[in-house]
């Protein structure tokens, strides 16, 4: 393997739109209404949403590539704080999204690895994420040293009932 994170910006964020699309929908359409996740694409990966976003200084986009082929996406936030965390220095993990060729290959595990050594090259001392509390998801996080600080659950519209409930996970940096 031959893992790389491409940063994005206008020039590729076309490819991260379709990369991100596609792996959400290959994973994720069971929590949706009707199968339809627009409203979670409207606000995370629609081109207008997304060049407002790589404007901001503290968000970081990447595209995730094994050799020259797009496999995924990433994007988490510097200094998002969380009342239940107790700490300043944060990074949010928002988006570690693999299509599913690619799934349970180790490139998640790069991932995360990755944007734990950005957390620690700029002093911030908790990476945290919101998981599904039903599937593979937080057993992947626990796996890799997360632990569930607290219940939440998605607010966005049309997600089934049943499938809003997700944990805030986090792992605390040396």
């Amino acid at each position: 393997m031959n893992i790389q994170f491409i940063p994005v910006n206008r020039a590729n964020a076309k490819t991260y739109i379709t990369v991100g699309i596609r792996s959400y929908t290959q994973h994720y359409l069971h929590l949706w209404e009707n199968r339809d996740p627009s409203p979670f694409i409207n606000k995370f990966l629609s081109q207008k949403n997304l060049a407002a976003d790589l404007k901001k200084p503290l968000q970081h986009f990447f595209i995730i590539k094994n050799g020259d082929k797009a496999v995924g996406i990433l994007n988490f936030s510097l200094d998002a704080h969380h009342t239940a965390l107790n700490v300043d220095k944060t990074v949010l993990l928002n988006k570690l999204y693999l299509i599913r060729s690619a799934a349970n290959k180790g490139i998640g595990a790069i991932g995360l690895n990755f944007v734990e050594a950005f957390a620690k090259k700029h002093r911030k001392k908790v990476v945290w994420l919101y998981a599904m509390q039903k599937g593979r998801p937080k057993h992947f996080y626990q796996k890799n040293g997360y632990e569930i600080i607290t219940a939440s659950e998605i607010t966005l519209t049309k997600v089934l009932e049943e499938e809003k409930h997700m944990w805030l996970m986090a792992k605390y940096l040396d």
